[in-house]
């Protein structure tokens, strides 16, 4: 009997300590993510941003930024600053694996002004993850109505490949659509709508889209419909004659 009291008093402890050490745990995160310990590093997420896009005009009083994270849980810091590295705003966003977003009254200044939005980290460490520049500017300054212009292909440029990188700017709409032509207007090789991004209608953005070629060679037209081409009768359209050459492979 002795003896089982010295073996049984062992484990009882042994018991006893894993159970406090269970009761000690944080409990798990709700949304079933781990949650960040002190060694881990300041920034292990793959955080980014879609929007607003590189080299758009700031119109609108308030400004959305937006983009994906990936990985853990991570918080970070998006600051806009000068082009003397003078910082005119900040915020902390607590992002979850997916997308994010942020709303924030645009930082105005009398003139239009060059800014760069950074995302950064919360500790303090030095590192930018990532960063768009954009032009922020009053709305007064905007030009009336729906306008946007098409800055690549440009006229008689022979192109080949696959597909065909159309890019261009825009403001007024939420998106635009872009066609390519075959050797007459009822030729249609293919059609892309493209999402600009544009959820105020007041930013001139730019927007880029390949279209397919499926295989087509020679003369050729792309068409960029910055209102609908079904259902404006008289739609605002750019149009650009091209040469489609061999197709890649």
């Amino acid at each position: 009997m002795r003896n089982r009291l010295i073996f049984i008093m062992p484990a009882i402890l042994i018991i006893a300590a894993v159970t406090v050490m269970l009761i000690q745990r944080e409990p798990p995160d709700p949304e079933g993510f781990e949650k960040p310990t002190h060694t881990a590093p300041p920034f292990s997420a793959q955080v980014n941003i879609t929007s607003p896009r590189n080299g758009t005009i700031i119109y609108a009083e308030n400004l959305i930024i937006s983009g994906t994270i990936s990985d853990s849980p991570q918080a970070f810091m998006v600051q806009i600053v000068t082009p003397d590295n003078v910082e005119i705003a900040r915020t902390t966003v607590d992002a979850q694996p997916s997308s994010w977003s942020i709303e924030i009254p645009t930082p105005r200044t009398d003139e239009p002004l060059e800014a760069e939005i950074r995302l950064i980290p919360t500790n303090g460490d030095s590192g930018v993850y990532d960063r768009v520049s954009v032009l922020l500017d009053d709305q007064a300054n905007r030009p009336e109505g729906i306008y946007g212009s098409v800055t690549l292909p440009r006229v008689g440029m022979e192109m080949g490949g696959d597909t065909i990188l159309v890019e261009g700017r825009v403001s007024g709409v939420e998106s635009v659509t872009v066609q390519l032509m075959g050797d007459s207007t009822t030729n249609i090789i293919s059609s892309v709508i493209v999402d600009v991004g544009n959820p105020y209608l007041l930013n001139d953005v730019p927007w880029q889209a390949e279209i397919p070629t499926h295989g087509y060679m020679g003369s050729g037209v792309v068409m960029v419909f910055f209102t609908s081409p079904t259902d404006d009768t008289d739609p605002l359209v750019e149009t650009i004659p091209i040469v489609i050459t061999q197709a890649a492979g």
